[in-house]
């Protein structure tokens, strides 16, 4: 390891005369970065050649990458790109959850990051967290406080940790780079909540994997991540990546490429995973022990596959897991085709926008999912109305916060059906009172209702029946069920008398599309189910007949 080479918390350096704004970005890592093996080179990490380039890309909006832990990012992304923007002469923000770490980074890892020449023309200042050179600055903030977040213009975004930033102080961060022309964002951690954080800025971009092709038997597109473990096989007293079709050892260097799973998200973002088993300076024997130390204890499991694969997993905390949400797409067509005459029940999410999700009954015991939307308030209820033109429409579930008076004109423009959603510890409907107008509440536990609805999931298309396509990517891709993982997951948390309780996650999380889902089956459930009477009234609130076989058996 090199000597440090500044042991106070501030210096003060010259002008970096000698760091040339023209050199382009791999030069600039390997002429002025170093790493505990020596002066940073790509042998060994040759996957990340192409997260490099796209770094180096300035016509790329926006780069993010779900990582494996320890695997020379931060070194990359984080000090080397950041640094080189700043030799370009612009300003960049570094953000990290706390600003202990920002300290950390600054007063240690830092330090011993960079060539005898960067460190010499770089000033440091703990005092402040930045990182200076000439009139360009790098400016180190953790996001614990609203502080982090506004105090200076930027250039460039970059995000570190990303599933423990604060979600608010993280938009106002973000809002750093509104009036610079260049404005970038990089983000790059390892991922732990499916569906959210690390994971979301993953999957709404090109999702770059590594694919592996087989020189001895041309098996194609094998990914390691998704294969594990029966792709890792020891060789010769040696772990290796093996073809799982010939069970040839593999060269995850040699035989691999990036392949970009939805090439055209590219004007979003270009994103890419990158696990452990991409990169050969990882040891593949060391992994294995603590694969096979996941296997004895069940609570490894899941920061294995976080840490080690790339694969967001929030073990038993998640109700609904991807495998779960495939099972309940089954093999129907997609999208699922409405069934004539029969009930249609629409679940609204509100808020700045509101997420809409279409059910109808099938058969006679089946929710299945037909339509969903996310819209601007301003048109939710022409949105409502086109709904009830196309379908069936017997019940209505709004939710009534934030946007109380949102909800009501829904329930005013159909007061037959529509109810305004209530979380409470009893359940029951009751009538509502306000502005010289009568509403119709509906009163659940929310702890209950949504981990019944995840339990029916669990179950395949037994009970409720999801789309395998959602505008055009399969449902797993999707927003519909990125916000169902993000929500489906229970957190920890103590009650009054000290008694540990599990909860459903709320707040700022972005989970509405799995609110709307889980009110379209609560309304089906209080309307059809044998919990109460079918109502027989209509779009216009008349009386009318309850449509045959609407009843949902349980």
């Amino acid at each position: 390891m090199p000597a440090p080479r500044r042991d106070t918390p501030q210096a003060l350096k010259p002008e970096p005369a000698e760091i040339s704004q023209q050199q382009p970005f791999r030069e600039f890592l390997e002429s002025s970065l170093r790493t505990r093996s020596g002066a940073f080179q790509f042998a060994g990490h040759r996957a990340l050649e192409a997260v490099a380039d796209a770094l180096a890309d300035p016509d790329i909006p926006r780069v993010d990458i779900l990582k494996a832990t320890q695997i020379g990012l931060t070194t990359l992304a984080g000090f080397g790109y950041g640094l080189w923007e700043v030799s370009r002469g612009h300003n960049v923000g570094y953000f990290l959850p706390t600003d202990s770490m920002c300290r950390e980074i600054l007063g240690h890892r830092l330090r011993h990051s960079l060539s005898d020449d960067l460190a010499e023309a770089l000033s440091i200042t703990l005092q402040d967290g930045t990182a200076s050179l000439g009139e360009s600055r790098a400016y180190f903030r953790g996001l614990t406080s609203v502080t982090g977040a506004i105090s200076v213009s930027l250039d460039v975004n970059l995000y570190d940790e990303v599933d423990d930033l604060d979600i608010d102080h993280f938009m106002l961060a973000r809002q750093r780079l509104d009036g610079s022309h260049y404005a970038r964002e990089v983000s790059f951690a390892c991922g732990r909540h499916p569906g959210e954080a690390m994971d979301a800025r993953f999957a709404e971009g090109t999702q770059h994997h590594r694919h592996l092709r087989c020189p001895a038997c041309g098996a194609d597109d094998q990914i390691p991540e998704m294969l594990f473990p029966k792709n890792v096989r020891q060789v010769d007293d040696t772990w290796r990546v093996v073809c799982v079709r010939c069970g040839g050892p593999l060269d995850v260097e040699d035989d691999a490429r990036w392949v970009a799973h939805y090439e055209d998200r590219a004007d979003i973002g270009v994103s890419f995973r990158v696990s452990a088993l991409s990169i050969p300076w990882v040891s593949l024997d060391r992994l294995m022990r603590e694969w096979h130390a996941a296997l004895r204890q069940r609570r490894l499991m899941a920061p294995f596959r976080c840490s080690k694969l790339a694969l967001p997993d929030a073990a038993d905390r998640q109700a609904v897991t991807a495998e779960d949400l495939a099972r309940a797409t089954g093999s129907h067509a997609a999208p699922i085709s409405p069934v004539p005459k029969a009930p249609a029940f629409v679940g609204i999410d509100t808020g700045d926008i509101c997420h809409v999700a279409v059910a109808q009954v099938i058969g006679a015991d089946k929710i299945g999912y037909v339509e969903f939307d996310a819209l601007i308030g301003e048109a939710l209820l022409e949105r409502v109305r086109d709904i009830a033109r196309r379908y069936d429409v017997v019940g209505i579930l709004i939710d009534q916060r934030p946007e109380g008076a949102l909800a009501r004109s829904v329930c005013r423009e159909y007061p037959g059906i529509s109810y305004l959603q209530r979380f409470s510890a009893s359940e029951g409907e009751m009538l509502k009172f306000q502005v010289n107008a009568e509403y119709r509440v509906l009163s659940f536990d929310r702890e209950d209702t949504l981990g019944e609805w995840c339990d029916l999931v669990k179950r395949g298309t037994a009970e409720i029946a999801l789309p395998a396509t959602v505008d055009g990517r399969t449902f797993a891709q999707s927003d519909v069920a990125r916000h169902i993982l993000a929500g489906a997951q229970r957190m920890e948390s103590t009650d009054s008398v000290g008694q540990t309780v599990y909860r459903f996650r709320s707040g700022a999380v972005e989970n509405h599309y799995f609110m709307a889902c889980a009110f379209a089956w609560r309304i089906a459930e209080h309307l059809y189910s044998r919990r109460v009477d079918a109502r027989d009234v209509g779009l216009l609130g008349e009386r009318s007949h309850a449509p045959a076989g609407a009843e949902i058996t349980r």
